[in-house]
Order: C-alpha cells, then structure tokens, then sequence
C-alpha cells in the first residue's frame, strides 16, 4: 500500500469488498470481512489481493497522476472521473475498479475500459442525479455490475424477476439502459434543478460541448463558471458600478435571477 497515496484506506476496502463480494455499509465492514478471514493463510492472501489491486484504485481516485496521460486516451479517461467527481457520486468506484482490473489489469485494453467509464458516467447522471434514484437502489446496481463485470456473479435478476447474464461490456451497456428509460429521462430532465455550482457547470458544459460540435467550451475555473451569466451579487467597486446597473435594486435583481434560473432548470 506504501506506492500509492489513499483518501481513505476503509474506502478502499469497502469498494473492494463490493466490487467482488456483496454490497456491505460503512458500519457493516468489519464484520463482513471478518468473516472471510478463517486463518493466517487466508488474511495473508486476502491482504495481497488488496495490494495487487491498489494500484489502479490509486490511480482512479487520484485522478491527475501521470497514469493516465501515457495512454491516447487518457484525455477522455480524466475527464469522465473529473465528471464523476463533478457530480460527487463516489459510490459507483466499485464498478471503475473491476471494469480496471478486467480491462486494464488482465486483458490490457484500455479502450474497453475508456468505454465502460463513459458508460458509467452516462448511468451515474441518469440513473442517479436526473433519475433521483435512492442511494440503496444505486448501491445495488453498481454492486450487481461490478461482480457481473468481473464474472464472479454474471446473473443480475432484475426487479420483474427475469434475469440477465453479463458477459461483456455490450451486456452491461445494454442492462444499463434498461435502468434508464429514455421516456423518463426527459421528464425528470426537463424539471431537473441543482444549487451546486459544480454540477450545474457540468450540465451546461456537457450541453455546448455536445450542440456546438467542434467547439470546446472552457472548463470549470476562473475564466468560466455559472455566475458569468449573471452575479448573485454585482461588485460595488467604484470602477465597476456601472455593470448591472438596470437589475442592482433589490427587486429587478431577485427578478432577472428567477427569470435565468427558469431557463437554466433542466
């Protein structure tokens, strides 16, 4: 565990449990574990496959290490985990992590794994932030697909009692969809509003990047961000007074606020 640096070392074993046992809570972890851990043998195993995996956790939560820039498309790697860590949905990491150990680790094709993040990211906003799904239902999905992708439990029996089997990452894709239905999607869209900064300059960027095709809107920083629309609170520098002068009163302010907040709402 020396060679990489962790946010939290429980986080870490959490995930892992999750991505190769069973969805288990903060609270329930030590026990859990416990449990597969009979004699000396088997936590020194266990204690080797947490090693061996570690690495590529490391390189998933510290997102700007080297790692991923040697890869060609290690761009679009870092800015799925930035849009992950944008929508502060941490809990889908179980399913990154065995979609590395699949793709990276053992059958080296980063391609695959570039798609599955992509994927991931499309399920987390879906599913997750515009869908409002509980953190149980999610918990368990991502639970379900991390074991699937890594072929420990390919059967995920879905909520009508059918089952599907997860071979590969067109199965996941598919199943994924299937959690998503497009109809619902636009109407949880279209009503969908957010007080995080960071997540509603994630939509709008997401949004101009995909209608304005071939343009590459500025990321998130002090160039670009939401308030360039419109400031919460016009500066009262002597040289800047005159800005917002028609909307400085508090009443025409509060209006043209609700009136961008209308057309921002998703």
């Amino acid at each position: 565990f020396r060679r990489v640096l962790f946010r939290s070392l429980t986080e870490y074993i959490r995930f892992s449990y999750v991505s190769k046992v069973n969805n288990v809570t903060p609270a329930q972890l030590y026990e859990e574990v416990r449990k597969l851990i009979k004699n000396n043998n088997e936590a020194r195993d266990y204690l080797e496959d947490l090693e061996s995996e570690s690495e590529l956790y490391g390189h998933i939560v510290n997102i700007n290490s080297n790692y991923w820039s040697k890869f060609r498309i290690g761009g679009d790697i870092i800015n799925n985990l930035n849009a992950i860590k944008d929508m502060d949905i941490k809990n889908c990491t179980p399913l990154i992590l065995s979609g590395a150990i699949r793709f990276i680790k053992n059958e080296n094709n980063i391609e695959e794994f570039s798609k599955l993040l992509s994927n991931i990211t499309t399920f987390c906003f879906r599913y997750f932030t515009i869908g409002g799904n509980s953190v149980s239902n999610f918990d368990k999905e991502i639970g379900n697909m991390s074991r699937a992708i890594r072929g420990i439990d390919k059967e995920i029996k879905k909520e009508d009692g059918s089952k599907i089997i997860i071979n590969n990452l067109s199965d996941l894709t598919q199943y994924m969809k299937s959690l998503t239905v497009d109809t619902i999607f636009k109407r949880n869209f279209k009503q969908f509003s957010t007080k995080s900064m960071q997540l509603a300059f994630y939509i709008i960027y997401s949004l101009e990047k995909t209608l304005r095709t071939g343009v590459v809107p500025l990321t998130h920083g002090p160039k670009q961000h939401v308030e360039h629309i419109m400031p919460k609170k016009p500066s009262k520098a002597k040289n800047r007074i005159n800005e917002w002068s028609h909307v400085r009163n508090k009443d025409r302010s509060e209006e043209h606020t609700s009136e961008l907040q209308s057309r921002i709402t998703i």
